[in-house]
Order: structure tokens, then sequence, then C-alpha cells
């Protein structure tokens, strides 16, 4: 198949609306859509626990054969074992793969909106007051002051913060 092929053919696919994500989604039943439900909010109650205690959510052997498959699964075992509506929509033989909403993927997304969602709320709250906030970590290549001050003025633009209202201070005797 030649490129100009994949390209209609890709093309074709993204014409018809009936294979849109929102179409298929429709097209559940009220069951299927009550269970992608549960499996969500049981990813998103885990990471929720995970993160506020600070722990690693991923093991070292997530294999089906593992004794430990890592914090985040072993919670959502736990809420299964507690829950028969989350051990069916989870462990159903019906459930397709791609959809349990457990793997490292969507745990990274989950946890990524967590922290936009929390970035949301710290620059809320400042509200022109002057307070003092962690907002972030940048990986910097170099740590000259121009480098700095790039990664400074990037994250703040990120959040549509102005280096004209940054205050710092200095410990060193420097100016």
């Amino acid at each position: 198949m030649s490129s100009h092929n994949n390209a209609m053919k890709n093309f074709d696919v993204f014409n018809k609306q009936k294979s849109s994500i929102a179409c298929c989604f429709e097209n559940y039943t009220k069951e299927a859509k009550s269970d992608y439900r549960i499996r969500l909010e049981a990813s998103i109650d885990a990471l929720r626990f995970i993160t506020l205690q600070g722990l690693a959510s991923r093991g070292h052997d997530e294999s089906d054969e593992s004794l430990n498959q890592g914090n985040f699964l072993e919670l959502i075992k736990v809420f299964a074992k507690r829950n028969s509506d989350i051990a069916r929509a989870l462990f159903d033989k019906k459930v397709p793969g791609n959809c349990t909403l457990t793997s490292s993927t969507i745990q990274k997304e989950i946890v990524s909106v967590f922290a936009n969602e929390t970035t949301k709320r710290v620059i809320e709250e400042l509200d022109g007051q002057l307070k003092e906030r962690f907002l972030g970590i940048v990986h910097v290549g170099n740590t000259t002051s121009l480098t700095l001050k790039a990664a400074i003025e990037k994250l703040l633009g990120a959040n549509s913060l102005t280096l004209s209202s940054v205050r710092g201070q200095g410990y060193d005797d420097a100016i």
C-alpha cells in the first residue's frame, strides 16, 4: 500500500462520524457505560489514596503470576474483594483487555490530571496575595542564569502567571 492510499483510508475513517469515540460510546449499553464508570472511579480512588500517601503505584513485576503486582493493582484487587460491582466491572470475561483502565498509561494520565488540578487550585489561592507556594519541578539542561530564567518564565507562562509578580529570596549573600 502506498502512503497516499494509507492516508486516504485514514481520512475516510476520520470522516465517518459513526466511528468517532463519542458515537461509539453512545452505542454502549447502559450496563457497559455503568461498568466503565465503575472501573474509572476505582482507578481514580486507588490513585488518589496512593498519591496522598506518597506511595509508588507501580510494582517491579506486574505480571499475572506475581505475588505483589504493586500498590495500585493490589489496591484495585482489595476494592474488588469488597465490592462485587467493581469485581464484575473489572474482572468479568466480557471486559476488553484494553478497557480495564488499570494500565500504566492510564495511571499516569490520572495522576497528571491530579497535578493539573492541584496547580490550578494553588494559582487560584494566590489571588494577588504574597504567598510562597510550590508550583512544579522543571528539568533544565544547564544551570546558567539565562537557562533558569527561561525555565521559570516558561513554567509561569504555562500557568498564566508573569515574572513581574515573582519575588525571590537569597541566603548566600548574593544580590
